[in-house]
């Protein structure tokens, strides 16, 4: 209670289950006391009327306070806060079992919410998507309908419950009966969110109504069962029973008006104290390290506004952008740095995250003894260390530094990964990163950070509130423009020109998470209709360089203690943990490239394979967890491709009113707009929409809490018990019902995406009876990053949609003579079916196939049933060690089975922190015919994109394919290998303690920065931190292989800057195989070729240009 309440904000520190236990059980102590000794407070009246007050005072700080934090757990925190002051306030009003009823039903509801806290961002989607209904635009009037439809049957159906608590209890009784009933007309006048008909909302007003009744009964018996318990009733007098019903009735009233004025102003002073007090003391206050000082530069030395610009261009180069959890993609955090040699990057990756860029030696040396890496990996790699500087390696030379390499490692890690959790975290960077959260806590959110923090710092009760009395003086003489006020900043510091970058460079280092979501929202500004190309950089900025020069002396700069490599660490040019990486890296590429050339000179691909029949063609996504499904499909007589995940289909897609997807990689924009087409009105969505607006507004959820509760707890329990029938009862409940889409692609634009997608993956000719276009998507329960688990290629979101759209286009009949034109016959006996991958359990489920012939739809979801099996046991001996323990059968059918159904129960159970592992071991793109790969196991370490050279005469095919899924292929194996590498400041920490910012990022603990990257579970078996050597992800940079003559490759990578500074600078690797001589050739830094170590020397035809053109 007020005071002592600033405490349980620390409790999300805490993993999720241990918060859950704490705030549904910890914090009942005060009020288990007072029911325990109810007696004794009962015969003082007075100590109750005190214990009113300070219920309803707790009530309305923790309503206001929960309002203005973004994330869920401090929501979650500031609302115990007020459920606790109003069981505070019952126990004052005289009743005890209302209270006791309270304490039962927090405490299951509670836990449930902090329990599936992590899955904020998928409900918050599928709400959205719920609102798929009769009506365009959300309607109040049935709104209205429905509240009156609630507190009627409320009020008519809990009546004789409410009267008789009242005769027994006396007037005080009724504060729980009309917060009750008034909680059920909300929830109907909410339902008008879900765009629902009025018979539609009635039902849900209806439907609240008779909860509220049932929570009247329920309310009820537990007085009656408890009666003897409490003793005979408070007997208030009249006057003093109207003072207290008045007094709490004003205090609710006061809660929920005081909440709206936080919202409506968010710069006010309520609104300011209330954010700074939603810090814990420790962070509130600015406390002044020193008296400050100013040095301002004199007239000829003070920076412009162009400087600044300047130096904010340097700065934004350096962060790249990170996309928020909604539509989550892996990208390379270090992006900004690809214009630097990989090998010369730790300064900057120094200088802007505190971390390092390679593993320890020490480890790399622990592999060399384990064997992964050998010492002809190592000599490999000093070879091509010779030839990547024009010398000839020479072998007596090669031996001599593999020697030196293996004899000199060191004995102790020398790498650091200070991450977030090491780094001395200021008052300045807990206030900036709790006003961005506050400010951009949604994507969708359009006010300024500068603006908000500056108007609101301008107030006394800024200064009041951080105690710090120069805060309102100096905010106030500040101009509305960040990029003027980091000009003045600077200048009272006396900062010269030449040292801004590194001024501003220490700002974003500070809050490197919200930098990077600033370069997102720079990034889609122009997107949005918004201007500034660096606007919401310069504004998170400013707020910083304030706030730091509010309690610092001097302005801080750039570390230059990063200590310099000596001569000792260098071989060839190349420093020592260079060489031991691209030893780990030829280590894992060097056996599937051979066994690619290999290939070649058997005669794959050949023409007569290509002609054999299939039974089905079977067109996947590029991403690794496809490689698997497709092994296991070919074994059963079907052909597949590769291809990127939207098929060729950029879209915007409209799920709902309110829901909106981009259904493309985030390197393009959408082309063509689908919108989903309005199924049969169904009666409980609008009920969902309603109780989830309900949880989330003021006062209401002080009943939702109480009523609640036991459904909350049978929920749980059975999500416990039983996660995969929880998944599927779950999903049923929330689906959308939709009755297909209407795309705005004319004729001409879908036989284009067809004979597009048909010619990049070769499937020109021999078509199979069915063409099956299989998306992939995931399912993960309580996860922040869900989406990731997605189509990245989909911009985070499930292929369904693509796969549709193209399958509909190769049924469509005049998009068929369309392709005759291109040459392109496909047989009337040929339809196509658009299906989805689910990668974590491995079930192909078919979403469209209206024209399929039922026979071979049958035998192909029975090749799939089959297909799924071998994949989930492939799987499943990578699952850690304490899930597989529960497959134990009889037999191997069983025992198939029975993996089956531990994948589907990990899918559904809130508890799995490794439902599936995504992209890790992403090491390899390979882009040629499956002929080339189809022996091999790949171990679901390649992407593989499907291309036939004969078909592409101008290359334009392999241009896209290299400007595109490559770069898209080389962002997620960055972002895997830098959360592997440096898994403190490029990762995002432990899934149990995230705490999710709206629907953009998490932090780890109750404040403190946006975390980047991924989570260690998705890299790690084991915390790293412990030093444990769990890696399931091996670091290795991307290698391209092409199935394409070295002078077209060439060509491409000179003539595109992004792709040549890749390979240049070392980001990826690049080999390639000639289809005339079956020959593998590897691209250098300087951009010619050398043979690779699994082909024998051969002249490689010259290039068009120069080697070295960019």
């Amino acid at each position: 209670l007020v005071p002592s309440h600033s405490w349980l904000t620390e409790t999300s520190e805490a993993p999720s289950p241990v918060s859950a236990l704490l705030h549904a059980g910890l914090v009942n102590g005060g009020g288990v006391l007072v029911l325990a000794l109810w007696s004794w407070f009962a015969a003082v009246p007075g100590v109750l009327a005190v214990l009113l007050v300070l219920g309803a005072i707790t009530v309305i700080v923790g309503t206001v306070l929960g309002r203005v934090r973004g994330d869920v757990k401090g929501q979650l925190v500031h609302s115990t806060t007020a459920q606790m002051g109003y069981m505070t306030v019952q126990l004052g009003l005289g009743l005890p079992a209302a209270a006791l009823l309270h304490i039962v039903g927090h405490g299951f509801y509670k836990s449930w919410l902090f329990l599936r806290a992590g899955g904020a961002v998928s409900r918050s989607r599928a709400r959205n998507a719920a609102t798929l209904n009769d009506s365009a635009d959300p309607s109040k009037t049935a709104g209205a309908v429905a509240a009156l439809c609630a507190t009627s049957v409320a009020a008519v159906a809990g009546a004789p419950a409410a009267l008789a608590s009242v005769s027994a209890l006396g007037p005080t009784a009724w504060v729980p009966v009309v917060l009750s009933i008034v909680t059920a007309g909300s929830a109907g006048m909410l339902a008008y969110r879900a765009h629902t008909t009025i018979p539609r909302a009635c039902a849900t007003g209806v439907i609240a109504g008779l909860a509220a009744a049932t929570y009247l009964w329920l309310l009820f018996g537990t007085e009656q069962i408890t009666a003897d318990a409490w003793g005979a009733p408070i007997n208030w007098a009249p006057a003093t029973a109207t003072a207290l019903v008045l007094t709490t009735g004003s205090a609710l009233l006061a809660a929920a008006l005081l909440a709206r004025k936080v919202i409506a102003s968010p710069m006010g002073a309520l609104a300011t104290v209330a954010t700074l007090h939603a810090l814990p003391a420790w962070h509130r206050q600015l406390r002044q390290i020193a008296e400050p000082s100013s040095a301002p530069a004199g007239d000829e030395a003070m920076v412009t506004r162009r400087d600044v610009d300047r130096a904010l261009n340097v700065v934004a180069g350096t962060y790249s952008p990170n996309w928020p959890l909604r539509t989550f993609v892996a990208a390379n955090p270090l992006a900004g740095l690809e214009s630097v040699n990989f090998d010369q990057i730790a300064g900057p990756a120094a200088a802007a995250f505190g971390t390092d860029t390679y593993l320890p030696e020490t480890e790399f040396v622990r592999m060399y003894n384990e064997g992964t890496i050998t010492r002809d990996h190592l000599i490999e790699a000093i070879v091509q260390a010779h030839e990547d500087r024009g010398l000839e390696p020479l072998g007596p030379a090669v031996l001599r530094s593999a020697e030196q390499l293996i004899r000199t490692a060191p004995a102790h890690d020398t790498a650091t990964d200070a991450g977030t959790t090491d780094r001395v975290v200021s008052a300045a960077d807990t206030h900036t990163a709790h006003w961005a959260a506050r400010c951009w806590g949604q994507v969708n959110a359009q006010g300024s950070l500068w603006v908000t923090w500056r108007n609101a710092a301008s107030s006394t009760a800024y200064s009041w509130a951080a105690g710090n009395p120069r805060v309102r003086p100096v905010a106030s003489c500040l101009s509305d423009d960040p990029t003027e006020a980091l000009v003045a900043i600077a200048n009272h510091h006396g900062v010269a020109a030449d040292h801004l970058v590194s001024f501003l460079t220490e700002q974003a280092r500070s809050v490197p998470g919200w930098t990077a979501h600033a370069r997102w929202r720079d990034r889609e500004a122009p997107h949005a209709g918004r201007s500034g190309s660096h606007a919401h950089l310069a504004e998170l900025l400013a707020v910083h360089a304030t706030l730091d020069a509010l309690i610092s002396k001097a302005p801080r700069v750039i570390r230059t203690d990063i200590p310099e490599a000596t001569a000792e660490d260098f071989l060839l040019g190349r420093s020592r943990r260079s060489l031991w990486q691209r030893a780990l890296e030829i280590s894992i590429t060097q056996p599937v490239i051979t066994g690619v050339v290999d290939a070649a000179h058997n005669g794959a691909p050949s023409t007569a394979t290509k002609q054999q029949p299939a039974r089905a063609d079977v067109i996947t996504c590029i991403d690794v967890r496809s490689e698997r499904l497709r092994r296991a499909l070919e074994a059963r007589g079907h052909r597949t491709f590769g291809f990127a995940g939207f098929f060729g289909a950029a879209l915007r897609y409209h799920a709902s009113p309110d829901l909106a997807t981009n259904q493309c990689p985030v390197l393009i924009q959408p082309t063509t707009t689908v919108t989903a087409r309005r199924g049969a009105s169904l009666w409980r969505h609008p009920l969902t929409r309603s109780t989830g607006a309900l949880n989330s507004a003021p006062v209401t959820p002080l009943v939702l809490a109480e009523a609640g509760g036991l459904v909350a707890g049978v929920a749980a329990l059975m999500q416990t018990v039983l996660p995969h029938r929880w998944k599927v009862a779950n999903s049923a409940w929330t689906v959308t019902n939709t009755d297909g889409f209407v795309t705005g692609m004319s004729v001409a634009d879908s036989a284009a995406l067809a004979a597009g997608a048909l010619k990049a993956i070769g499937l020109v000719d021999n078509f199979a009876p069915l063409i099956v276009v299989c998306g992939h998507g995931a399912t993960v329960e309580n996860n922040a990053f869900a989406s990731g688990y997605d189509c990245g290629a989909c911009g985070g979101n499930t292929g369904e949609i693509n796969a549709q759209v193209l399958a509909n286009a190769l049924n469509d009949p005049a998009v068929r003579l369309l392709l005759r034109d291109e040459g392109i016959v496909i047989p009337d006996t040929t339809t196509a079916i658009a299906a989805l991958h689910n990668t974590t359990t491995d079930e192909v489920a078919i979403v469209a196939a209206h024209q399929a012939a039922p026979q071979a739809l049958e035998d192909f979801r029975a090749d799939c049933a089959v297909a799924q099996k071998q994949v989930v046991a492939e799987r499943s001996t990578l699952w850690p060690a304490a899930h597989t323990s529960g497959v134990i059968t009889r037999s191997p059918q069983h025992c198939a089975h029975g993996r089956v159904s531990t994948a589907q129960r990990r899918a559904g159970d809130w508890s799995e922190a490794f439902p599936e592992w995504g992209l890790a071991s992403n090491a390899m793109f390979i882009v040629g015919p499956r002929e080339l790969t189809e022996g091999l196991d790949l171990a679901g370490r390649a992407f593989l994109h499907s291309y036939e050279p004969d078909l592409d005469a101008d290359h334009s095919t392999l241009q896209l394919i290299l400007t595109a899924p490559t770069i898209v292929t080389q962002w997620i194996n960055s972002q895997y290998y830098c959360s592997t590498v440096a898994h403190s400041a490029l990762g995002a920490g432990d899934k149990a303690t995230h705490n999710v910012v709206g629907d953009v990022g998490v932090l780890t603990g109750s404040h403190g920065d946006l975390r980047i990257g991924l989570p260690w579970q998705a890299v790690f078996t084991h915390d790293p931190r412990t030093g444990a050597h769990t890696r399931r992800h091996d670091p290795a940079r991307l290698t391209v292989v092409v199935w394409a003559h070295p002078t077209a490759i060439m060509r491409i990578v000179s003539s595109h800057e992004n792709l040549a500074q890749l390979v240049t600078n070392q980001w990826i690797h690049l080999v390639a195989v000639n289809p005339a001589t079956g020959r593998a050739h590897r691209l250098t830094p300087e951009l010619s070729w050398a043979h690779h170590l699994s082909s024998a020397p051969e002249e490689v035809p010259a290039t068009t240009q120069p080697a070295n053109a960019v």
